[in-house]
């Protein structure tokens, strides 16, 4: 959260709070409305300590409109929407956008409109078939962990996953989110383990 904050990181921010209250949320451990609760309470005192003593991350998230970085942000997934409206079944291409909408901007930072733009629809549905499986797989092994080591490895693997994908919504292309694609790999990976480790 320092990090995240000092640089002015307003995606990744985002990312990592809307991953731990997901993760919070699917806990056995508490009650709804204790969740809620804790949610809310941390979200104030977080907000509070954030805009005490840094203030970078809120100049930059108060700054919106004038912000350079998000007026390109805007312009990009703006091309991104029309390109793909031309193209909406296969697309223009991969690695298309830099040279269609600008040779400066390489990527919308929004995996949606960068899959809609270069893959098209195809690509869009493949893409939510993938986090499908990805989220199936998480519920599915939460009622096969055994011990409390797999539990861990398997919340720890789905945050990264949550922080992954919620990036990727404001930050880096298809190839630059390495984050969501190993932790995706790594749930597939610990789902055939302890497969294998209760089939024994």
């Amino acid at each position: 959260m320092f990090l995240l904050n000092v640089t002015g990181s307003r995606g990744p921010l985002v990312a990592f709070i809307f991953s731990i209250v997901l993760v919070g949320f699917f806990t056995k451990r508490y009650s709804l409305k204790t969740k809620l609760t804790v949610v809310l309470l941390l979200g104030v005192i977080g907000f509070q300590i954030l805009s005490y003593f840094f203030e970078n991350i809120v100049t930059r998230f108060s700054a919106l409109s004038a912000d350079y970085s998000s007026i390109i942000r805007i312009y990009s997934i703006y091309n991104g929407i029309i390109f793909f409206l031309q193209k909406p079944i296969w697309g223009w291409g991969t690695g298309s956008f830099s040279s269609l909408v600008s040779d400066y901007i390489k990527y919308p930072h929004n995996i949606f409109i960068e899959l809609a733009m270069e893959i098209g629809i195809v690509g869009v549905l493949i893409f939510i078939i993938f986090l499908g499986i990805v989220i199936f797989n998480f519920f599915y092994l939460r009622r096969k962990v055994k011990n409390s080591s797999q539990s861990i490895l398997l919340q720890l693997n789905y945050f990264f996953f949550l922080f992954g994908f919620f990036n990727s919504q404001f930050s880096g292309d298809i190839v630059h989110n390495p984050i969501m694609w190993f932790s995706a790999g790594s749930l597939l990976i610990l789902r055939i383990s302890i497969l294998e480790i209760s089939s024994k």
